[in-house]
């Protein structure tokens, strides 16, 4: 499942820096994502929802909705998540 949105699994072992400059890195992607969703972008759109889905800290409520935008407009993926998430009980 994490593959598909294109999410690796890190190395558990990194240090605190190395853990501050993922993070720091992937706020300013998620930035980026959010402002080229905002336009309607559906490939942003799915990557904002899968950003939400499976990195820390998960905001279930906020990717449920970048994936009902994206599945709006066509996206099958986001399509598939979605129904995977109501299926599993994410309201």
């Amino acid at each position: 499942l994490l593959m598909r949105c294109g999410f690796h699994r890190r190395r558990m072992n990194t240090s605190r820096r190395d853990l501050h400059r993922l993070m720091q890195r992937s706020k300013s992607r998620r930035h980026k994502l959010l402002e080229l969703a905002k336009t309607g972008e559906v490939a942003a759109q799915f990557a904002l929802a899968c950003d939400f889905d499976f990195e820390p800290p998960k905001k279930k409520r906020r990717a449920i909705h970048w994936y009902r935008k994206a599945a709006q407009q066509g996206h099958a993926e986001a399509q598939n998540f979605l129904g995977e998430s109501y299926r599993d009980g994410w309201t």
